[in-house]
């Protein structure tokens, strides 16, 4: 199977934040032997450039043991920071690629991913809906989509968010690590059974519908 055709899962903490429980979370065996059951080769994990991103994406890696090699490591140059690598690994045969940021990730890793899991930031809930509303791709179903919150954050909105968009039938949405292994099951089950309803969002502009939908949700914030 190829790269491009393979069943594909992205994992995204955004730019900057390392959501640390997040990356543990799908690192676990029990998470990528479910991701596996259900057809997944490879698992893209975006890791984010805080200060601590490459400790922990390495400590999680090395959790697993001799269950995981190196394929290819790409390090920033005079930093010894590894932003991408490809790693094997015998939890279900599935593939993985870590990677600090793409400033292109949509095109090149949300467009070509059957399910997106996501920090609950609204940028980053609302680039997958855009995606999954302007699908054109009938070799490959839009991308289903499951947020967790990160509760570490100050000011934190995210589950608000989380449950907004949950009500309208858009995303699946987790509190911890421990309940993604679950929301996995049952997004898989609901897009088998064709019971997961299409929302059609507007196009972004200039950041017009993240402005709209934050007003909405937070309308304390302004």
């Amino acid at each position: 199977m190829t790269e491009g055709t393979a069943k594909q899962a992205l994992v995204t903490t955004g730019a900057t934040v390392t959501f640390e429980a997040l990356i543990r979370a799908v690192l676990e065996p029990r998470f990528l032997e479910t991701l596996a059951q259900h057809g997944y080769e490879r698992v893209v994990v975006q890791y984010g450039r805080s200060e601590r991103s490459v400790t922990v994406i390495r400590a999680a890696l090395g959790a697993l043991g001799d269950r995981v090699s190196v394929a290819s490591e790409r390090d920033e140059p005079d930093t010894g920071h590894t932003v991408c690598g490809t790693y094997h690994s015998d939890v279900g045969g599935v593939s993985l690629k870590c990677i600090q940021f793409d400033v292109r990730l949509i095109e090149r890793y949300t467009r070509r991913s059957e399910l997106v899991i996501s920090h609950a930031g609204t940028g980053s809930i609302m680039d997958t809906l855009r995606v999954r509303a302007g699908a054109a791709q009938p070799a490959r179903r839009p991308p289903r989509l499951i947020v967790m919150v990160n509760t570490g954050l100050q000011d934190n909105h995210q589950t608000e968010i989380a449950q907004a968009f949950e009500s309208l039938g858009v995303v699946t949405s987790v509190a911890t690590g421990a309940e993604l292994t679950d929301a996995v099951v049952r997004t898989e089950r609901a897009a088998a059974a064709a019971a997961a309803p299409t929302v059609v969002l507007p196009e972004a502009c200039g950041g017009a519908v993240e402005a709209v939908v934050a007003d909405e949700l937070l309308p304390d914030s302004a």
